[in-house]
């Protein structure tokens, strides 16, 4: 039976890189927000190294929330008590994400190592047009719907969305 009177704990998790069900799920997480402000200031490619199980995907999960303007509306939730809700930066909730996940993609050989690179971006890109549908507009996701080559989808993605006014 638990006492209603001490706060509630937290759990520690093993091997989670999603940011949102460590907020809800009330479990600890190293805060590295204070890196937000620098990786801005790192510029537009950044390439992050480091050995397995050190904390990338759970930072690009912490920046995909962080970044994200259809998340705009989470902020509170999920950045109470970090480094950035007290420092927030002027690119807090401004792009559009694309998130690619290239460990997912697969083969024994050369064309099925390229048909699952394609599927993944086909996949994504329609997670992507799902999910900012608003934004986008329907001619958009049409021409990216039609396109069949990955890196037109995504030179698409690149080339539309800028007259737009979306990044």
């Amino acid at each position: 039976m638990t006492n209603p009177h001490l706060p509630k704990l937290y759990r520690v998790p093993y091997g989670e890189a999603d940011f949102i069900k460590l907020r809800r799920g009330r479990e600890y997480f190293l805060d590295k927000t204070h890196y937000l402000p620098k990786l801005e200031e790192a510029g537009r490619h950044i390439f992050l190294i480091r050995p397995r199980r050190i904390g990338k995907s759970l930072l690009q999960s912490v920046m995909e929330c962080y970044y994200d303007r259809n998340r705009a509306d989470q902020f509170d939730e999920l950045f109470a008590d970090t480094w950035i809700y007290d420092h927030p930066t002027e690119e807090r909730h401004q792009y559009m994400v694309l998130r690619l996940d290239f460990s997912l993609v697969h083969g024994s050989g050369q064309d099925e190592l390229k048909q699952s690179f394609s599927d993944h971006i086909r996949l994504a890109t329609n997670e992507f047009c799902a999910y900012y549908r608003e934004q986008l507009g329907e001619a958009l996701i049409a021409d990216l719907k039609a396109e069949s080559e990955p890196h037109k989808k995504l030179d698409t993605i690149n080339r539309q969305l800028k007259p737009l006014g979306h990044q």
